[in-house]
């Protein structure tokens, strides 16, 4: 009688080495399955020397089958991870004493797994840095009760471009607005996925078109999500100021300028103002150093100017000469007015 066999099949996670044991059974009590006869054939019925390729339905190489002929144990070891599909069977043959062989199959299958992804967001005030982290998880699969999982790689978080090409570690993305405009940076920590948003255009404040960032896990399979920062728009304020003297006397006063403010998850921030800012405009809002000063009527009667001194700015009114003038003359009148009644 002729010995018989029975096919051998395993489940595994993508990316994990698989094993099958095909049992092969004597025919005869008196005739059995010779020892170490258990091998590999290749495609064309050949006893294979080594490894044999493990193909998918096209013909691509998508692991390798090896076989312990003390055991018969055969093993598939994937060398393209990131495949999940069909593989085609390893053939398996062993022979009795006798030699008459007998032919069988092993055939693992492979249980995709994706990693999963979580976006990150951040609110900020305008005008400064924010960072958000993104996570991302292992993908995850229960095989015979078991729940199994292929771990991210670490350090491969990077930032992808605007066609969605991966940048080099260190290599900023531009940041911009619904419009196309560059309005800051977007940078990476791939250790810790951390992605942070560095304004390049202060003034902004409005939306920004996310940030793309991408992991993969041990097998390459790859996951996207998003950091998107918003920004909260803070203006500063600013106080008038007046003054009141004799005419044909110089005047000054403080201008107050306060900071911007706003609150954020329960914390008051501001923007500091720049005291190199404070500027003096003309009637068309141009800057000056000087200003005419004119009465209702529309006449010079003096000259704004601007003093920074400490932080502080300081507006100053001088009259002109002939405001003097008539001042000079006014009071002549008074005296000699005062010397005719005396």
């Amino acid at each position: 009688m002729k010995p018989t066999a029975e096919p051998a099949t395993s489940t595994g996670i993508q990316g994990e080495t698989q094993t099958g044991t095909p049992t092969f059974t004597a025919g005869d009590a008196e005739v059995p399955i010779k020892a170490g006869s258990v091998k590999l054939l290749n495609a064309d019925g050949t006893g294979a020397q080594g490894a044999v390729p493990a193909l998918d339905n096209n013909g691509n190489k998508v692991g390798e089958y090896t076989v312990d002929p003390a055991t018969g144990v055969v093993t598939f070891t994937p060398t393209d991870k990131t495949y999940v599909g069909p593989v085609e069977p390893a053939k398996v043959q062993a022979e009795d004493n006798n030699g008459t062989k007998v032919e069988t199959k092993y055939t693992p299958s492979i249980v995709g797994v994706k990693p999963t992804a979580t976006p990150a967001e951040s609110t900020n005030i305008q005008g400064e840095a924010q960072s958000g982290t993104v996570a991302f998880a292992p993908g995850k699969a229960t095989i015979a009760g078991v729940e199994k999982s292929v771990a991210i790689k670490a350090n491969s978080a990077v930032l992808l471009d605007k066609q969605g090409n991966p940048v080099a570690p260190g290599t900023p993305v531009d940041a911009e607005d619904a419009n196309g405009n560059k309005v800051g940076e977007y940078t990476i920590d791939p250790a810790t996925n951390t992605v942070t948003f560095t304004p390049t255009d202060k003034t902004y404040t409005g939306t920004v078109v996310p940030a793309n960032v991408q992991a993969e896990d041990e097998n390459g399979t790859k996951v996207k999500t998003t950091y998107t920062p918003t920004i909260v728009g803070v203006t500063p304020t600013a106080e008038p100021a007046e003054t009141t003297d004799v005419q044909g006397v110089e005047q000054s006063k403080e201008v107050t300028f306060k900071p911007g403010k706003t609150t954020i998850d329960g914390v008051e921030k501001e923007v500091p103002l720049n005291t190199d800012s404070f500027t003096l405009l003309d009637e068309n809002g141009q800057a000056a150093t000087s200003v005419p000063a004119k009465n209702p009527a529309g006449d010079v009667i003096g000259t704004y100017t601007l003093k920074v001194v400490d932080g502080k700015a300081t507006a100053v009114f001088t009259p002109t000469d002939k405001h003097m003038q008539e001042k000079l003359h006014l009071l002549l009148s008074k005296l000699k007015i005062q010397m005719e009644l005396q």
